[in-house]
């Protein structure tokens, strides 16, 4: 009697239909579904600046102890935040962040520098009468928190 194998390029073109028909049905039920727009309330307790003060997308990693406004300070550019212009420069050789705070009001050519460790960043610290905490830093960016009164 005479074995029926079946040939490899049919096996191929089944799998492949399959797979594309499972992406079809995920894709279509994401685009029907979807993720619904933020309400106003959602948004109303948090919002996002860059230095561009562009609006970004809302994180779930913010913390929800009350209104805060997170900023991304890139390395070497000023940011105007409030009163004052901070300006990231980087990591010393201790891993300690380097933030420099400039204050138009007071002195717009003095220019005070402050040194934090991680773990001090992380805890909060003040710069220039506004509370700030460190979300995340990198080589060329810095994420911080920064507390809004209501």
């Amino acid at each position: 009697m005479r074995k029926m194998r079946s040939s490899p390029w049919i096996q191929l073109l089944a799998l492949t239909g399959a797979g594309l028909l499972a992406f079809g049905a995920v894709y279509g039920l994401a685009t029907v579904l979807g993720v619904p727009e933020p309400t106003p309330g959602q948004l109303s307790d948090l919002r996002f600046r860059n230095d561009t003060d562009a609006l970004l997308p809302q994180s779930p990693a913010a913390p929800a102890a009350g209104p805060v406004e997170v900023w991304v300070l890139h390395r070497d550019r000023s940011v105007s935040i409030g009163r004052s212009r901070l300006v990231f420069r980087g990591l010393d050789a201790e891993g300690n962040l380097r933030i420099d705070a400039v204050l138009p009001e007071l002195d717009p050519l003095s220019v005070y520098a402050h040194r934090l460790t991680r773990e001090r960043a992380r805890r909060g610290f003040r710069i220039a009468n506004e509370h700030y905490r460190l979300k995340k830093i990198g080589r060329s960016a810095l994420v911080l928190y920064r507390d809004v009164a209501p």
